[in-house]
């Protein structure tokens, strides 16, 4: 996932220990549409993959419905 340059540690903190559960708010913020598609790959990836419950706001309503 290509996140901008400040976002990109503080993303990476929050993965850091595989939380059980994540909290984003708005995540794909500032984020081109390819970058935006591989988050949310990346976030149902890890729910898949680890159990991670994934809790984020969005004021995308094609975000949203995903």
């Amino acid at each position: 996932v290509q996140l901008p340059a400040l976002r990109q540690p503080v993303f990476t903190q929050g993965l850091l220990h595989r939380p059980r559960l994540l909290i984003l708010d708005e995540p794909s913020t500032g984020l081109d549409p390819a970058a935006r598609a591989d988050l949310w790959r990346y976030l149902a990836d890890m729910r898949a993959e680890h159990g991670v419950t994934v809790v984020a706001t969005t004021h995308l309503l094609e975000e949203a419905a995903s």
